[in-house]
């Protein structure tokens, strides 16, 4: 079994990573935890985890994940596959209604049903496969796919749901909500009169429980819900095949009959011959090998069993497959911390989220190691503490020592660890931090943690007399509470993020509240603070601006606070007077030209979750509904803008970010998982040690982009060929400039070995790299 894991983090490395991501590129981090649906295929065997895609190769035993990228999936969260293998041809079905078809050309994606207007409710619930068609079963009634074509050929639109078809002798029948019906393959299907009721009579349950029907030695076969399954006899009356009330599913595959509970499999060779094997969990089970099975098991992932000699006996083959990854398809908060990336899926409402907590850590420099990916054990934790390890929020993470991290809750409070082994529960009895209720352990409510530059630890604690705790360094505590009660209070539902400023002034965010969400800053050096429930204005019209909502704080490498409000970003471009002059405190929206040459904001009524700054100084925003924008530095220009319908991210619903400050990777973290982008902006390097470009040499399958790296900020770059003709030159962004191989003139260079010539801009230091460029 370990080779199985060996070979599968090789596979999974030169498909994801490389050692060197071209800027533009994308990566993606999906979950791969919960194994649900498997179609074995003639080579490999397909399976589905956490709506994500991956297979096993029955020979050479690797694994390969597929992901939402250019010549890949066209989406996310698929919910149904089904493999034809007289096409060779597998069908996947997501979420949305869009569609896939992989054979050994690659995937070919059919959007009819998403994009169909006129088709409300696109749930699905069946594929059946019948020469080159799969009937497509849905909650609006019949849709017909030709396999080979990869076209929609019909869609029959009834009056109910179809659960499943079956078509025997030029007639379908299909199982409805209005039971059991059948047509005429001859008749105007599109008619949904020419439907007829099928009558047949069960020795118990109703027509309207059958979830599936299948023609199996060529008998109708009908699986009712909590009633078993059933065939249909040729003089019209019902037999049991299955007498069992939990099954789940039921498939027909290489002339075998197969069913399954939650923890067995039913094979049927025969409408009297059932064999019953203890799988373990099972959701799922697929054959086209005589023999052999395959079992979508949970969070056992894949397994294999097969008959041995004897007719009863089978045996376990394969088990225990692992995919390195993030364990649930959601990030509320990430942060990028020495070459680690940090990442707490939790939630919160008004009261609590229920979120199982998950706090994960991905160590981007180990990406072939077999740890490189760490979750904490929820389960142990709980042993720990006596409590439910969830809705984990935040992390932060000791600048003394990057093996001691804290995580907070939304209910329980403050969760130390050292080495990944939890050290303490800072909560209502140990430590300063207060509940909503005193009598409960479950209503300390934290959120937002950062470290200063003492090492103390501060964070918000929502809902209570004292919303702001630090920690100090020798585990003593500070509290302090508002001087107009503007955070205090169990109408103050959500007490966020907190900033800590160059100058050491904390900014904190009340996202929401009955009354008088804002901003607040205080020094408790100086023991001044302020509540900034609007912002004047001082490029708009109106003067002011009121937000419903304040959902995050980033200061950028000028010293500008950005905020992100339900109106969009703003900018607070003198926030050092916010405490000595705070009448005077302003904030600008981003005003730009229109399409009719009039200036507009900019993002207006957009949702700005979350803002981080890369090396460049560009901002990266993340919004609820109009996915991620790439901003430049003063906020004026829009590096990108992607959308889920335009880039492989997987929703337009980015909760996070974290960027890489070395490679400039910009992690993105949305409701439905992570994917990262490379964005070309890395931190600037002090000085020029460490420059090298990449790829190098530039083959033509780089599509002529090479990055060079290590550069210090705002570094002028000059690239000459070998005689020293100036071929181009700029600015780095960070420490990165990036060429595209090409002369000022737009022509391509030929092969051949250029030189980079770069100096700081006082230019006091300058160095020298070279590039090969093969044509």
């Amino acid at each position: 079994m370990k080779r199985i894991l060996f070979i599968f983090l090789f596979v999974l490395s030169v498909h994801s990573y490389g050692l060197a991501q071209g800027i533009g590129t994308w990566k993606s981090y999906m979950a791969y935890d919960n194994t649900t649906i498997v179609a074995e295929a003639h080579n490999r065997v397909f399976a589905v985890a956490d709506g994500s895609l991956y297979s096993y190769g029955k020979e050479d035993e690797s694994i390969r994940t597929y992901a939402k990228m250019k010549s890949e999936l066209s989406d996310i969260d698929i919910r149904h596959m089904a493999y034809h293998p007289e096409l060779k041809k597998l069908l996947l079905i997501y979420q949305n209604g869009n569609m896939d078809i992989y054979d050994e050309k690659g995937f070919t994606n059919i959007p009819h049903l998403m994009i169909n207007t006129s088709i409300a409710d696109k749930e699905i619930f069946d594929i059946n496969f019948q020469g080159d068609y799969a009937y497509i079963s849905a909650a609006f009634g019949v849709m017909m796919l030709h396999m080979g074509k990869g076209e929609i050929s019909n869609t029959y639109k009834l009056p109910y749901q179809v659960y499943a078809t079956c078509i025997r002798d030029n007639k379908i029948y299909a199982a409805t909500a209005n039971g059991l019906k059948q047509a005429s393959m001859n008749e105007n299907l599109l008619d949904p009169s020419k439907w007829e009721s099928f009558d047949v009579s069960f020795p118990k349950g109703n027509a309207q429980n059958v979830r599936k029907i299948v023609l199996f030695q060529d008998a109708l076969c009908f699986l009712m819900k909590g009633a078993g399954i059933y065939y249909l006899k040729a003089d019209g009356t019902v037999s049991t095949l299955l007498n069992a009330t939990d099954i789940q599913g039921m498939t027909l595959q290489n002339d075998k009959l197969l069913a399954y509970s939650s923890s067995r499999a039913y094979i049927s060779s025969s409408l009297t011959n059932t064999q019953t094997v203890n799988t373990g969990t099972i959701y799922g089970i697929s054959s086209i090998k005589e023999n052999t099975y395959w079992i979508a098991a949970g969070t056992e992932m894949l397994k294999g069993i097969r008959q041995k000699d004897t007719a009863n006996d089978f045996e376990q083959f394969l088990s225990g497959i692992y995919i390195e990854g993030p364990r649930i398809n959601r990030a509320a908060s990430m942060i990028f911390d020495r070459g680690r990336l940090y990442i707490a899926a939790g939630g919160r409402g008004i009261d609590r989220d229920n979120t199982h907590g998950t706090l994960t850590i991905y160590d981007t420099e180990e990406d072939f190691a077999e740890d490189a990916w760490f979750t904490f054990d929820r389960k142990k934790i709980k042993e720990q503490t006596g409590v439910d390890f969830k809705d984990i929020l935040s992390v932060a993470v000791d600048p003394q020592d990057k093996e001691h991290i804290f995580a907070s809750s939304w209910g329980e409070g403050l969760y130390e660890f050292q080495d990944r082994e939890l050290v303490k529960l800072h909560d209502k009895d140990n430590s300063a931090l207060e509940s909503v209720d005193p009598k409960s352990r479950h209503y300390i409510r934290v959120q937002g943690l950062v470290f200063d530059q003492d090492n103390n630890l501060w964070m918000t604690n929502s809902e209570v007399a004292h919303p702001i705790h630090k920690l100090k360094p020798d585990g003593t505590w500070d509290s302090y509470a508002d001087s107009g009660n503007d955070l205090s209070g169990s109408e103050r539902y959500a007490v966020d993020e907190i900033l800590v400023r160059s100058n050491n002034h904390k900014w904190v965010n009340l996202e929401r509240a009955k009354t008088g969400v804002g901003v607040y800053v205080f020094d408790e050096v100086a023991e001044t603070d302020h509540f900034f429930p609007t912002f004047k204005t001082r490029n708009t019209d109106d003067g002011v601006i009121s937000a419903n909502a304040y959902y995050c704080i980033a200061e950028d490498q000028n010293g500008e606070i950005w905020i992100g409000t339900n109106l969009g970003p703003i900018v607070i471009p003198l926030p050092e007077i916010a405490l000595s002059n705070p009448e005077n405190l302003y904030a600008n929206r981003l005003i730009r030209t229109g399409d009719d040459g009039m200036p507009a904001l900019y993002m207006d009524g957009v949702t700005v979750l979350t803002i981080v700054i890369d090396g460049g100084n560009r901002k990266w925003i993340g919004t609820d509904g109009h996915g991620l924008f790439i901003l430049s530095e003063d906020g004026k220009e829009t590096v990108e803008h992607f959308t889920a319908e335009s880039s492989p991210l997987p929703s337009n619903r980015v909760e996070s970010i974290a960027i890489n400050p070395v490679t400039g990777e910009g992690f993105i973290g949305t409701d439905k998982g992570i994917v990262s982008y490379m964005g070309g902006a890395t931190e600037g390097r002090e000085n020029y040690s460490n420059v090298y470009a990449y790829p190098n040499p530039v083959r033509p399958e780089y599509e002529d982009r090479v990055t060079i790296t290590g550069l210090m900020a705002e570094s002028n770059v000059k690239i000459t060929d070998i005689n020293g003709n100036l071929l181009v030159q700029g600015k780095s962004l960070g420490g990165e400039f990036t060429w595209d191989c090409r002369k000022r003139n737009g022509e391509r260079v030929s092969t051949g070995i250029y030189l980079v010539i770069a100096s700081e801009p006082n230019r006091s230091e300058s160095v020298v790299t070279k590039i090969m460029v093969v044509k």
